[in-house]
Protein backbone atom coordinates (compact mmCIF):
# COMPACT_ATOMS: atom_id res chain seq x y z
CA UNK A 1 0.00 0.00 0.00
CA UNK A 2 1.35 3.46 -1.36
CA UNK A 3 2.08 5.90 1.54
CA UNK A 4 1.13 8.83 -0.47
CA UNK A 5 -2.70 9.90 -1.31
CA UNK A 6 -3.99 8.68 -4.05
CA UNK A 7 -4.05 12.14 -5.69
CA UNK A 8 -0.38 12.82 -4.68
CA UNK A 9 3.06 11.78 -6.55
CA UNK A 10 5.60 10.80 -4.00
CA UNK A 11 8.22 13.63 -4.19
CA UNK A 12 11.30 12.69 -4.78
CA UNK A 13 14.18 14.91 -4.51
CA UNK A 14 17.33 14.80 -6.51
CA UNK A 15 20.89 16.01 -5.29
CA UNK A 16 23.70 17.43 -7.63
CA UNK A 17 25.35 14.54 -6.68
CA UNK A 18 23.15 12.22 -8.55
CA UNK A 19 21.59 11.17 -5.18
CA UNK A 20 17.85 10.37 -5.46
CA UNK A 21 15.75 11.32 -2.03
CA UNK A 22 12.36 9.72 -1.07
CA UNK A 23 10.71 12.30 1.10
CA UNK A 24 7.93 9.64 1.84
CA UNK A 25 10.04 7.05 3.38
CA UNK A 26 12.54 9.58 4.03
CA UNK A 27 15.78 7.20 2.92
CA UNK A 28 17.85 7.87 -0.29
CA UNK A 29 17.06 5.28 -3.06
CA UNK A 30 18.96 4.41 -6.46
CA UNK A 31 17.70 4.64 -9.71
CA UNK A 32 16.55 0.83 -9.57
CA UNK A 33 14.46 1.75 -6.55
CA UNK A 34 12.87 4.12 -8.59
CA UNK A 35 11.88 2.05 -11.90
CA UNK A 36 10.20 -0.04 -9.02
CA UNK A 37 8.54 2.39 -7.67
CA UNK A 38 6.87 3.05 -11.27
CA UNK A 39 6.71 -0.83 -12.10
CA UNK A 40 4.47 -1.01 -9.03
CA UNK A 41 2.03 2.14 -9.98
CA UNK A 42 3.35 4.51 -7.88
CA UNK A 43 2.97 8.11 -9.47
CA UNK A 44 6.32 10.19 -8.44
CA UNK A 45 7.69 13.58 -9.16
CA UNK A 46 11.53 14.24 -8.87
CA UNK A 47 12.29 17.59 -8.61
CA UNK A 48 15.86 19.28 -8.27
CA UNK A 49 16.34 19.61 -4.45
CA UNK A 50 17.97 22.86 -4.50
CA UNK A 51 16.12 24.65 -7.76
CA UNK A 52 12.44 22.92 -7.18
CA UNK A 53 12.70 22.11 -10.99
CA UNK A 54 11.03 19.59 -12.39
CA UNK A 55 12.88 17.02 -13.55
CA UNK A 56 10.31 13.67 -13.58
CA UNK A 57 11.19 13.35 -17.19
CA UNK A 58 14.93 13.64 -17.44
CA UNK A 59 14.90 10.97 -14.48
CA UNK A 60 12.44 8.51 -16.12
CA UNK A 61 14.14 8.57 -19.24
CA UNK A 62 17.15 7.94 -17.59
CA UNK A 63 15.73 4.95 -15.99
CA UNK A 64 14.91 3.47 -18.99
CA UNK A 65 17.71 4.27 -21.39
CA UNK A 66 19.95 2.56 -18.52
CA UNK A 67 17.61 -0.47 -17.80
CA UNK A 68 19.09 -3.61 -19.43
CA UNK A 69 21.68 -1.80 -21.90
CA UNK A 70 19.06 -0.23 -23.47
CA UNK A 71 22.06 2.66 -23.96
CA UNK A 72 23.87 0.57 -26.45
CA UNK A 73 21.06 2.01 -28.35
CA UNK A 74 22.18 5.25 -29.05
CA UNK A 75 25.24 5.01 -31.44
CA UNK A 76 27.98 7.00 -30.48
CA UNK A 77 31.57 6.60 -31.46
Amino acid sequence: MSDTSANEPRLIKKYPNRRLYDTVKSTYITLEELADLVRTGEQVEVVGAKSGEDLTRQVLTQVILEEKGRLELIPVE
